[in-house]
Parts: C-alpha cells; sequence; structure tokens
C-alpha cells in the first residue's frame, strides 16, 4: 500500500513539474508576443486605451483628444530607391530613421503624435532638421548623396488649413525672416485675397531684402498659375 502511494506521489509531482515547466514556457512565450506587439502598438497608446496588454484591444476600442501630429518624409524618395537593390533601400532607410526615431521618442510622443504641447512637436521638427545636417555630413564623408526631408504639409485635404513657418534661431536668415515678416504677412494676406499684382511685389519686395529663403518661391509659382 505503502509503495502504491509512493509511485502515485511521484507521478503526481513529475506531472505538476511537467504543468510548472509549461507554464513558463507559455509566460515566456506570452512576454515575448507582446514585446513583439510594442513594436507596432506602442504602451503609450494602450494606456490612452485605458489597456494593460494589446489582447484587450478590440476593432472599435477609441479614445477622443486633441492631439498635434507631425508628418515627415524624405524628399523624391521614390526617386532616390529606384536605382537601388531592395536591400540597399532598406539599409537606407533603417539608417535614417534609426537617426530620427529617438528624437520623436524623446519629445515625449507616440508614433509622432504628440498630445501634451505643440511645442513638443515644434522642437522634434527642429531637432530632426539640425540632426539631418549632421546625418548627411557623415553619409557625405562617406561617399554618399545628401538627404532632405519635409514636415508640418497634409495632401490631400479639400478644406485649407493654415500653414505656418517654424523660425529657427540657428537659421543663417533668422534676423532677416524676423525683421521683414510683416512685409511677408502682407504678401501673403494680397495672394488670399485675390491681389496678385500687388502681392507679386510686396513678394519680389521681400525676395530683396530677404534672399535666400526658399519657401519664397512656392508662393511665387502659385501668383504665376493664379
Amino acid at each position: 500500500m505503502f509503495l502504491s502511494l509512493a509511485i502515485l506521489s511521484s507521478q503526481m509531482y513529475r506531472k505538476l513539474e511537467g504543468t510548472a515547466k509549461k507554464l513558463e514556457l507559455q509566460k515566456e512565450v506570452l512576454k515575448r508576443t507582446n514585446i513583439a506587439f510594442g513594436r507596432f502598438v506602442p504602451r503609450e497608446l494602450l494606456g490612452f486605451l485605458g489597456m494593460d496588454t494589446v489582447v484587450e484591444v478590440c476593432l472599435d476600442d477609441q479614445v477622443q483628444k486633441n492631439m498635434t501630429i507631425l508628418f515627415s518624409d524624405i524628399r523624391n524618395c521614390t526617386q532616390i530607391t529606384e536605382p537601388m537593390t531592395p536591400k540597399e533601400s532598406f539599409n537606407l532607410l533603417n539608417s535614417y530613421l534609426g537617426q530620427m526615431g529617438p528624437i520623436i521618442r524623446n519629445q515625449g510622443d507616440i508614433m509622432a503624435l504628440f498630445p501634451e504641447s505643440p511645442a513638443k512637436a515644434v522642437e522634434a521638427a527642429l531637432a530632426m532638421r539640425q540632426l539631418l545636417g549632421d546625418y548627411n555630413a557623415g553619409r557625405e564623408r562617406a561617399g554618399y548623396f545628401p538627404l532632405d526631408m519635409g514636415i508640418i504639409k497634409v495632401k490631400g485635404k479639400e478644406n485649407g488649413l493654415a500653414l505656418y513657418e517654424i523660425f529657427d534661431p540657428n537659421d543663417p536668415l533668422f534676423g532677416a525672416k524676423s525683421e521683414h515678416l510683416a512685409l511677408f504677412e502682407a504678401a501673403v494676406r494680397g495672394l488670399e485675397g485675390l491681389d496678385p499684382a500687388s502681392s507679386a511685389a510686396l513678394f519680389h519686395t521681400y525676395r530683396d531684402k530677404v534672399p535666400g529663403d526658399t519657401c519664397l518661391e512656392q508662393f511665387l509659382a502659385r501668383l504665376r498659375t493664379s
């Protein structure tokens, strides 16, 4: 009788031990799954939804909040990557995003969504522009062509939105732009008021005072097609 109980006890212990190992394995798989999902669904986003894990999220879960969104792309990316092999394109994007990603995250964003303050998005945009200069210097030293980036304009919008230029104190044109800001705004108001003649004159005057302001060409192009 005692021998039978000992054998039964030993079998139960091995069975429990096996179950415990399976549970540990399942916990490890679940942990790694959460880490993998975290690459696509940030924990901050789950926090906004009031969820602890991604498995709790349903298709219709949503919240409404005021946020600032930063849109950014590599200028002429299609033309740049067209002659490249898939591996070369992948390496280029990985290198670029590896530089820009930490700037976005350091400003407290969620996938370039800034829930706290629009100033954080502006600071991130300025920091990205600053880093791009350093990044391109490294690319040129390595024999690669420089990249350019674009931020803040949304394509496909039917209703017009006011767009604002960020004045970067590190911009060599910062002083001239600040000094002649009223002239520039008057020219833009003339364009919006459908007075292309006076607007064109103001824009040309501004160009004489602030040579090198690249955004000016966009307005002159609009005047030529109006």
